[in-house]
């Protein structure tokens, strides 16, 4: 469904302006909170541990995750509530994972962002408490020095502060309340009511009254310090490392989208790098929306050489797609360098030293390339998109009877329904749950193995069968040449969890997940050859001992030449013992192709 939309600068900002929002309401109770416990007399690390008991979202974040999963819809260009569970549920879970150079998760990075919220809070608590703990031990040195007889012992009677020494005590005031006027005018009278009084020669009880309303003025002020700097920590502090995370993590959510968008539409044939309207410090997105890097105008580039976004910490610029007929293709062409050049020439100096920097200024000038020195530059490239938009797997209603014979003969018997939404021809067997992950991983698997395979017609590709491993006897897939029929093992279909058991096997052909789709690929294209030259393949048998036949060959050459066939995998060894030249070569192939 599309999306009635706003501009999006407007929408993404006004997401994160959302989240925000609830963030600093909640920042406001628990600083109050924080402050009556701190108050009571109560010590500020268990105050503080009390306040994430209570007000742990501050801290954790919870709201950003499923925040993440609104940018990323609208981006793509569907409401959010749009989105069945399953499907908010998968694209969390994608947008959570690593994608920038740091290689953290979201929940690794949110860990470190409540250390380091809980840290910024902390450190600044002690140093307000520290400047407290020393004006405080000042003012009461000066009354506990003050003698019975009279006679302050610490400097023979003379001016308790002398004029010389007021500024300095009054430096510590201003250190300790934080430069609050009505702290600093309240204590800086009852210091001069001590120099008064001390000077006059005024009786112990009237010097030692000045002195508590000193001590009286110098608590009230610290009181206040401590508040003010509470403020400071939570909504200050605290408050930045929140929304630079906020910011940063909500632009990748929103660029994941657009990139799941236009992978999948063709009509997308480029992206234009737009500034964001907020986007106040002149740096290299400038650049990136200014310089004419492919010959296809200011700011465009070739799909497959973007900037990457964010750009920087709090970056908001975005992507625009630019459609079929709005630029000219046949014009693109590498001129990186140049544009940046001449991007450089047209600025005054010293925009040019705030981009590439002092050393960096005089080294281009001196002829160097501008890429090694440009601050923030990490090279263009095919953005790398977290999300898949997984269709909805929709199923015929009537289903169809199918078997698969094992090379050992055994028959197993399962019933298939169609994938009615499917790319290309597929089914899958009843004792299978096909999810939409599942379905975008084989629709993925068969565009890559035909790019790798370089096939034209696609009118031509086989059925494919999506089957458990029970309904397979345990085998990865299986190609029947006289069907035109490809099976899959569902479990193969599962790239994590199929990356992993790949990791555990001795000697195979690739670990790449795509290695047992490519195989049977291989098959089909051999087949296919097949049909081209002798027409359609009607007996199994037939058609397998002519393939055999026709690898020895190439098999007996490796074997002259004392190959061996373990380096090309395990599998490959057993089959040439077991005289299936036509699996040998496969393997081959997987291996050259895949490495």
């Amino acid at each position: 469904m599309a999306v009635a939309m706003m501009t999006t600068t407007d929408r993404l900002a006004q997401l994160i302006k959302k989240l925000n929002k609830s963030w600093r309401r909640d920042a406001k109770k628990a600083v109050a909170y924080l402050q009556r416990l701190l108050a009571s007399g109560m010590k500020f690390e268990e105050a503080l541990d009390n306040v994430q008991r209570h007000y742990g979202k501050l801290f954790t974040l919870p709201e950003l995750r499923p925040a993440l999963v609104e940018a990323a819809a609208y981006a793509y260009g569907i409401v959010p509530t749009m989105l069945t569970k399953a499907q908010v549920e998968s694209m969390g879970e994608e947008l959570a994972d690593k994608w920038d150079e740091s290689g953290m998760t979201l929940s690794e990075k949110l860990h470190g962002v409540g250390v380091k919220m809980r840290g910024a809070i902390v450190s600044t608590l002690q140093e307000q408490m520290r400047r407290n703990k020393t004006w405080t031990e000042a003012a009461r040195a000066l009354y506990d020095g003050y003698g019975d007889d009279g006679q302050n012992v610490y400097n023979g009677g003379k001016d308790i502060i002398s004029r010389q020494e007021l500024p300095k005590y009054l430096q510590k005031v201003r250190e300790a309340t934080g430069n609050d006027l009505q702290a600093l005018a309240e204590q800086r009278q009852a210091i001069d009511k001590i120099n008064r009084l001390a000077k006059n020669g005024a009786p112990n009880k009237a010097l030692q009254a000045a002195y508590n309303e000193l001590l009286e003025a110098v608590q009230k002020g610290n009181e206040k310090a401590i508040e003010k700097a509470v403020e400071v920590a939570v909504n200050e502090k605290s408050r930045y490392v929140a929304e630079r995370i906020t910011r940063t993590e909500m632009a990748r959510a929103w660029a994941d989208g657009f990139i799941a968008k236009m992978k999948t539409d063709a009509d997308i044939v480029a992206v234009k790098f737009k500034l964001s309207s907020r986007h106040p410090v002149f740096d290299i997105c400038d650049m990136y929306a200014q310089a004419d890097m492919y010959g296809l105008g200011a700011g465009i580039y070739p799909k497959d050489k973007l900037p990457p976004l964010p750009v920087h910490p709090h970056c908001l610029c975005r992507y625009v797609e630019v459609i079929e007929g709005e630029v000219d293709m046949q014009q693109q062409r590498d001129q990186v360098r140049e544009a940046g050049d001449k991007w450089l020439n047209s600025l005054p100096e010293s925009r040019r030293a705030q981009v590439l920097g002092r050393k960096g200024l005089k080294a281009w000038e001196d002829g160097e390339d501008w890429r090694k020195y440009m601050r923030g530059y990490a090279g263009l490239r095919e953005a790398k998109n977290r999300l898949q938009m997984y269709k909805p797997v929709e199923l015929s209603e009537k289903a169809k009877a199918d078997k698969y014979q094992s090379p050992q003969g055994t028959i197993k018997e399962f019933q298939t329904r169609k994938v009615e939404n499917a790319t290309y021809d597929i089914h899958v067997s009843e004792n299978v749950n096909l999810k939409p992950k599942m379905l975008a991983e084989v629709n993925r698997q068969i565009n890559k193995c035909i790019d790798l395979l370089g096939v034209r017609n696609k009118e031509a590709l086989p059925k494919i069968v999506i089957a458990s491993n029970d309904d397979l006897n345990d085998a990865l897939g299986s190609y029947v040449a006289c069907e035109n029929k490809l099976y899959i093992n569902s479990e193969t279909l599962h790239r994590k969890a199929y990356e992993k058991y790949l990791a555990t096997l001795k000697n195979p052909a690739s670990r790449n997940p795509l290695m047992t789709m490519l195989h049977e690929m291989i098959h089909w294209q051999d087949a296919r050859k097949y049909v081209a030259k002798f027409g359609e393949i009607t007996q199994q048998d037939e058609y397998m001992a002519h393939i055999i036949e026709k690898h020895r060959s190439f098999v007996d050459k490796l074997v002259q030449k004392r190959y061996n066939f373990a380096e090309i995998s395990d599998y490959a060894s057993r089959m040439y013992i077991g005289g299936r030249y036509d699996e040998v070569m496969t393997e081959y192939r997987v291996k050259k192709l895949l490495g």
